[in-house]
């Protein structure tokens, strides 16, 4: 009888402990599952943000507006979500960055027509070379944003959009010939190159690209006239190379057409 009573006991104590126990991992899974849908609802939340940030940008087209949109991106926990959608609006970034920077050089294009030593001009050119470093740096490795494209574009979208890397990534070279001093001939020349070989890479996507002929153009007209204008320290002003269209048709008039002077 004692045998029976302690057994029964032994049996119920190891029900007891597998029932506890059993209780205690569906609690424990149960609590993991409301985590994991926690983190899937908050990740939810990011993404419309990202999204939504996204959407702002694109209608309000400022630098301040894309770095909202960049910043709600880097917030996403999903890595090839997070990679797809910075490729994906690097070039309106670049795109809205480059109009703030041309705004600038324009104005200094524009004070240059009046008077060539209005201080104002170098002004103008000093607030435009940090919008021109960020541009620099959001192109610095084109191959990985075309690598990390939505898988849903179509082959004339990827043509497009490829076409638009490579002109952006020509223009930004070409861009930094306003800010390097017209002494630094090495630099010149190989900004000059750089240009030229990336403008040539659009032909791969558009084989008639407008806008990138008249780059092209434009860059052996300054490489043409690099080593005749502003020479020596002190002696005229350095020749800065005429403003491109960033992303649209180029305009008609021939290159050096329009060329400051300053």
């Amino acid at each position: 009888m004692l045998v029976t009573a302690v057994a029964g006991a032994l049996v119920f104590g190891f029900g007891l402990a597998v029932y506890t126990g059993l209780a205690g991992w569906e609690h424990a899974e149960r609590r993991l599952t409301d985590e994991a849908k926690g983190r899937v609802e908050v990740e939810r939340k990011k993404n419309f943000s990202a999204k939504e940030a996204i959407a702002n940008a694109a209608n309000a087209r400022t630098p301040e507006a894309w770095d909202q949109a960049m910043a709600a991106i880097d917030a996403l926990e999903d890595r090839q979500e997070k990679a797809v959608l910075k490729s994906a609006i690097t070039l309106e970034r670049v795109d809205a960055y480059g109009r703030a920077r041309d705004q600038l050089l324009e104005r200094a294009v524009e004070l240059a027509r009046y008077n060539e030593n209005d201080p104002r001009i170098l002004e103008f050119i000093e607030r435009a070379k940090p919008l021109q470093a960020e541009i620099v740096k959001m192109l610095e490795n084109p191959d990985q944003l075309a690598r990390e494209l939505p898988s849903g574009m179509s082959d004339e979208e990827r043509k497009a959009w490829n076409a638009t890397l490579w002109y952006h990534v020509g223009h930004a070279n070409y861009s930094q010939l306003w800010f390097t001093p017209s002494e630094n001939k090495t630099e010149i020349n190989k900004l000059i190159q750089k240009s030229l070989g990336s403008y040539a890479r659009v032909f791969a996507f558009i084989p008639k690209d407008t806008r990138t002929e008249y780059a092209i153009e434009a860059l052996y007209e300054v490489n043409k006239t690099k080593n005749r204008d502003g020479d020596a320290q002190g002696k005229g002003k350095p020749k800065r190379p005429i403003l491109l269209p960033r992303n649209e048709q180029a305009p008609t008039s021939g290159p050096g057409t329009t060329d400051p002077g300053i």
